[in-house]
């Protein structure tokens, strides 16, 4: 017959096991409810949004991250042009980062970049765009017209946290309202490529808001780094920390059991 230590430290790994569980299912239920959409959490599989090539910093989008998201339907969303007016960032630069299918389409992957620009079609080859209005006139150009009545190429200047140039040429859009996206590392020389240039994800095409997947509003940095791991996605792209810093969150969360009935034991011992 198993002496009663037995049994007792059975019976206290089952307690602990159980309340991890507890613990676990009442935060995923919590993080659900705030998102309004499940699952609540996005790893990021790719460095498009990294701000350093090298080395993941603490308050931006890099490979390897989770982020807490929020349903969104793109009413809500605040791009970068509006968002350097009003002073509005998250992730490191001016206006709000949003979770897209390309094209609208459930079969392909879903893609994490910053907003830019919201344009609305105007008349049979013109492009609108009001947050242009409050924007500094020496941070942007179009070829012909203003803002409200623009055509040809447009240019946004000293753009983001690299200080790179955009462009879009405008008339090759198709005639429907949406965002310029672009990914915050998605640039070369000073020249930053949108998802809407020709070969990009949305190529010719603005991000309509039916698209909109969600928005995300915090990072939990580096765990999504084991996902990618495990799946074989894209873990060459995570940064070194990193991955050092998730083996050390790891070695953590497995001698914390080891270290809490430790610490039990020494206080049955007094």
């Amino acid at each position: 017959m198993a002496d009663k230590g037995f049994w007792d430290s059975y019976l206290g790994f089952a307690a602990m096991l159980g309340i991890a569980v507890v613990i676990f299912v009442g935060l995923m239920g919590s993080l659900t409810l705030y998102a309004g959409m499940w699952p609540p959490l996005s790893v990021v599989e790719s460095n498009s949004m990294q701000h350093d090539d090298e080395r993941s910093n603490l308050g931006v989008i890099d490979t390897g991250d989770l982020v807490l998201v929020q349903k969104s339907d793109g009413d809500d969303i605040i791009c970068y042009v509006e968002g350097s007016s009003i002073g509005h960032k998250t992730f490191g630069d001016h206006g709000d980062v949003i979770i897209y299918r390309p094209l609208g389409s459930d079969e392909r992957k879903p893609i994490i970049h910053r907003a830019v620009l919201f344009l609305e079609p105007v008349g049979e080859s013109q492009w609108r765009a009001d947050a242009l209005a409050n924007h500094p006139p020496a941070k942007w150009s179009v070829a012909n017209g203003d803002h409200d009545s623009m055509s040809g190429v447009l240019k946004l200047k000293e753009y983001g946290h690299a200080s790179i140039d955009l462009e879009l040429d405008l008339d090759r859009l198709e005639r429907s309202s949406g965002f310029i996206t672009h990914g915050d590392n998605n640039h070369q020389d000073g020249v930053g490529f949108v998802d809407q240039v020709q070969g990009g994800p949305s190529d010719g095409t603005l991000v309509q808001m039916q698209w909109v997947v969600s928005k995300p509003v915090t990072e939990i940095p580096w765990i999504g780094s084991i996902s990618l791991f495990v799946r074989g996605v894209n873990f060459e792209q995570v940064p070194f920390n990193s991955v050092m810093y998730t083996i050390g969150v790891l070695v953590a969360v497995v001698a914390l059991p080891f270290g809490a009935e430790y610490g039990i034991r020494r206080l049955r011992g007094r």
